[in-house]
């Protein structure tokens, strides 16, 4: 199934409002002119543009008409596309206000119409749906109405205890503590690798501080996310910083092999990664690493968003990787086309949430508080329905501490047996 977009949920509020916000203007359709080359024919064609968004087709141009005869038999058009356009459509009729067909095009300025392949049936819409989901509606701003989105994002993270995801920090040689180096916020760690090594998730308590040991392999992880940032320290302190690498082409966000030059320090050739430019940073993972590429990438991790990086782009091995639950993403106005990070099972009670903040604002508080609970009741529901199955689980390296029913396991401490 697609994932839904931003702009997807924020229109489903709007329309339940209801209160849309406002839309695509239709284009300019500044020329239709006969040309050559095609094999349209000789007839009197009149003609008119809309444009397409995500969320709908705008209301059409104003109409211009074209004769061909002679050797012309082809329609050159030219029109200016409106910011948010997705693609276009051009529809043709044989009479002023008779069009009844359509050809979909996805190039914007001139354009020159050769022949009638991939025709469509169908008529200029005469309301807009090609909304516009980070504009203002007539009683909701797109500011507050991504303030609700927040809030709902934040309360079904409290229900679920966060969203499940994976994230790394490079490690730098004789560098124990760290922080702020996590991509998002936390709510807890639960499990750690460093160069493909697990490791404890330990306390401050089992760390020897008469002096600083260094070694190659670190053996525990403590973490302290009480505050706004995450910080970590590793036991024993790694001796090894992380490998780094820069872009040598630009990349799209859908791309999937990030092309790097000046590999150094690489150790990891299945892991994570961070690409930054200075102004985006992303999380990727791959599946392999050469000097040339890093393959097999799969975008956005701990939050991040899928980005465009130009040339020379800083790439980072991210050697310590902590698996757990994030608090989500933090969307703002402009995001509409994002698509949104979070389980599929979270997006009615979104729904149902900021609609319950809407009915708020309109001091339906009785509605309100009905619609919100419901979303809660349902989403607590959905958590139970996906818990993992119990399997075997890591215990201290240091100790079972009263547990039983062990089996020796591993580097870190025996597993407990379900």
């Amino acid at each position: 199934m697609p994932k839904g977009l931003v702009g997807d949920l924020i229109m489903n509020v709007r329309a339940l409002g209801p209160d849309n916000p406002q839309v695509l203007l239709p284009p300019m359709l500044n020329s239709a002119i006969p040309t050559t080359g095609g094999t349209l024919s000789a007839t009197t064609y009149y003609i008119v543009v809309t444009e397409i968004n995500q969320w709908g087709e705008s209301v059409p141009s104003a109409e211009l008409s074209v004769v061909l005869s002679g050797l012309n038999n082809a329609i050159q058009i030219n029109y200016g596309a409106i910011a948010g356009t997705v693609s276009s459509r051009v529809y043709f009729g044989f009479a002023p206000g008779g069009e009844s067909f359509y050809l979909p095009i996805t190039t914007f300025g001139t354009v020159n119409i050769l022949n009638f392949n991939g025709i469509v049936p169908g008529i200029p819409p005469v309301r807009s749906s090609a909304y516009l989901p980070d504009t203002d509606g007539g009683f909701v701003s797109a500011a507050t109405m991504y303030r609700w989105l927040n809030d709902a994002l934040k309360a079904a993270a409290r229900i679920t205890g966060g969203i499940q995801d994976a994230v790394g920090i490079a490690s730098v040689s004789g560098q124990r503590r760290y922080v702020t180096t996590l991509q998002g916020q936390w709510l807890r760690l639960d499990q750690c690798f460093y160069d493909g090594w697990e490791l404890d998730l330990g306390n401050k308590a089992e760390t020897f501080r008469n002096r600083n040991l260094t070694a190659n392999i670190s053996i525990s992880l403590m973490t302290d996310a009480q505050s706004d940032t995450t910080r970590l320290e590793l036991y024993w302190t790694p001796s090894r910083t992380a490998g780094t690498a820069t872009t040598t082409a630009p990349i799209l966000a859908t791309d999937i092999n990030v092309p790097i030059t000046g590999v150094s320090g690489w150790l990891l050739a299945d892991g994570y990664a961070l690409i930054s430019d200075g102004t985006n940073s992303e999380v990727v993972s791959y599946s392999a690493q050469t000097p040339s590429q890093l393959q097999n990438c799969i975008r956005g991790w701990a939050g991040t968003q899928p980005f465009a990086f130009g040339t020379g782009a800083t790439v980072t091995e991210l050697n310590v990787e902590l698996n757990g639950y994030r608090m989500p993403y933090v969307y703002s106005v402009g995001q509409a086309a994002v698509t949104l990070g979070v389980p599929p099972g979270w997006e009615p009670f979104l729904k149902d949430y900021m609609l319950g903040t809407f009915r708020e604002a309109e001091q339906e508080r009785q509605e309100a508080q009905a619609l919100k609970a419901e979303a809660a009741k349902a989403l607590e529901s959905w958590v139970k329905s996906n818990k993992p199955v119990a399997g075997p689980r890591q215990m201290r390296m240091y100790g079972d501490y009263g547990l039983r029913g062990t089996v020796p396991g591993g580097l870190t401490g025996p597993i407990i047996i379900p």
